[in-house]
């Protein structure tokens, strides 16, 4: 009986993390390439800008990461970092 319990257990925890949707694919990616001519791009595509001058690289990792920032922003339920409080942070 235990190990059935045991077995049943290790089961339904197995089956749960491999069907359980990640959090990483619950919030939509939406990457920015920005091109030498200043024209913003929704990919991450190493030619999208071919017709455009060229990726611009810097620029790209600014837009990527402002994203990434406004993206968390909103997942915590800010509007801005004075709204940030002890609630908003998980520690170990």
């Amino acid at each position: 009986m235990g190990s059935r319990f045991v077995l049943s257990l290790g089961t339904a925890v197995a089956l749960a993390t491999a069907f359980a949707p990640r959090a990483e694919a619950q919030v939509a990616r939406n990457p920015v390439t920005v091109c030498r001519n200043g024209a913003r791009i929704h990919s991450e595509d190493s030619h999208a800008c071919d017709r455009n001058g060229g990726i611009d690289l810097k620029q790209s990792a600014i837009a990527r990461h402002d994203a990434e920032v406004r993206r968390t922003m909103q997942l915590l339920g800010a509007r801005s970092i004075d709204e940030l409080g002890p609630q908003h942070v998980r520690l170990p």
